[in-house]
C-alpha cells in the first residue's frame, strides 16, 4: 500500500493529468490529505480542462467514501436519513463552489461546471451542515447550475441544494433562475427530460409562501412528457389545496386534454396513462379545500432580502 500510494502521490504532483488521478479514491480512507493535491489541480487554471474535470469527479466520489473515520460507523442508512457525510469530504465544498462560480474561457460548454456541480451536490445539504461562508459566491455557483442548458440533472441538483434550506432573505440571489428552471420550458435548453427541477422548484416556492407557485407549476406541465411526471405535477398542485383555486380552470383543461390523449406533441412518451380517478381526486381536493394562506408575491419575496440588506 505505501509503495503504491507514493507512486500515486508522485503522479499527482508531477504529471497533474487526468490519468494521474486513477486510483486516488482507493487511498484516502487512511490518508485523506491525498485529496488536497486533487483540489489544487481542480483550482489551477493552468492545468488542462480534462484533468480539472477529472479532479472534480474524484472529489465528488470522495463524498461517498466510507471508513475514513471508523468510529463514525457510517452506513447507507446514516447517509440517506441524516444527509450528513464524512467531514473530510466537506472541506472541499469551497473549492467546488469557487470553480463553478468562476467564468472559464476555455470551457464554452460548461463541462467543468457540470462536473463540479455534480460533486457539490454529493456533499449534501449546505445549510444543515453550515457550509456556506460566502453567500454571493455560493449563489453565483447555484445560478450557473440552475441555468445549465445542457443538463436537466445539473439544474435539478442545483435546485436540490437550495430547496430544503434556503431562507427567504436569500431568495433574491437566485429568484429569476429558480423560476426559469422550475418552469423548465426555456427554448434554449438542449435537454428537458429527466431530473426533478420543476418538482423541487415548486416545493421551494411553496415553502417560501410565494403565491405564483401555482401558475409556475401549471406552466411546467409541457415538460412532463411521461405520465408519472404528470402525476407528480398533479399531486403537487393538489397538495397546495385552497391556494391552487385561482388556477383551477387551467388545471381542469390540462388534465382533460391529457385524459383524452390530446395535446401530445410528436415524440410524446406514451406510458401508463393518468387514471381519471386521480385527476378527479386532485380537482376535488382543490375545490373542497378551505383556508387559503396569506401569501406574498414573487416581487415581494425578492424584495424581502434586499430590504434586510439595506
Amino acid at each position: 500500500r505505501e509503495e503504491i500510494e507514493a507512486i500515486i502521490t508522485k503522479r499527482l504532483t508531477e504529471n497533474r493529468d487526468a490519468a494521474s488521478m486513477a486510483g486516488v479514491g482507493r487511498f484516502w480512507d487512511k490518508t485523506p490529505a491525498i485529496f488536497d493535491q486533487v483540489a489544487i489541480i481542480l483550482r489551477d487554471r493552468n492545468v488542462d480542462l480534462k484533468s480539472r474535470i477529472a479532479a472534480a469527479q474524484v472529489l465528488g466520489g470522495a463524498a461517498w467514501a466510507r471508513f475514513i473515520e471508523p468510529e463514525e460507523n457510517f452506513n447507507q442508512k446514516d447517509l440517506w436519513e441524516s444527509g450528513q457525510l464524512h467531514k473530510p469530504a466537506l472541506k472541499y465544498f469551497p473549492d467546488l463552489v469557487q470553480v463553478i462560480a468562476e467564468e472559464e474561457k476555455d470551457d464554452p460548454n460548461g463541462d467543468l461546471d457540470r462536473a463540479a456541480g455534480l460533486a457539490l451536490a454529493s456533499l449534501g445539504d449546505p445549510y444543515q451542515q453550515k457550509l456556506i461562508t460566502d453567500k454571493p459566491l455560493f449563489y453565483q455557483a447555484i445560478n450557473r447550475m440552475l441555468a445549465d442548458k445542457y443538463s436537466s440533472q445539473v439544474r435539478s441538483l442545483g435546485m436540490s441544494l437550495i430547496a430544503g434550506g434556503m431562507p427567504l432573505e436569500d431568495f433574491h440571489y437566485v429568484a429569476d433562475n429558480v423560476v426559469q428552471a422550475t418552469r423548465g420550458t426555456d427554448r434554449s435548453y438542449t435537454q428537458y427530460r429527466g431530473g426533478n427541477a420543476s418538482a423541487l422548484g415548486v416545493q421551494l416556492l411553496n415553502r417560501l409562501n410565494i403565491k405564483e407557485v401555482v401558475q409556475i407549476c401549471i406552466e411546467s406541465f409541457p415538460t412532463a412528457t411521461r405520465s408519472k411526471d404528470m402525476a407528480a405535477r398533479v399531486a403537487l398542485l393538489a397538495s397546495l389545496g385552497a391556494d391552487a383555486k385561482p388556477c383551477l380552470g387551467n388545471l381542469k383543461a390540462i388534465l382533460e386534454n391529457n385524459a383524452a390523449g390530446e395535446g401530445q406533441a410528436e415524440g410524446f412518451t406514451k406510458d401508463v396513462p393518468l387514471k381519471s380517478d386521480e385527476i378527479e381526486a386532485a380537482v376535488r381536493n382543490i375545490e373542497n379545500a378551505t383556508n387559503p394562506r396569506q401569501m406574498i408575491s414573487l416581487e415581494e419575496a425578492k424584495q424581502a432580502g434586499l430590504n434586510k440588506r439595506e
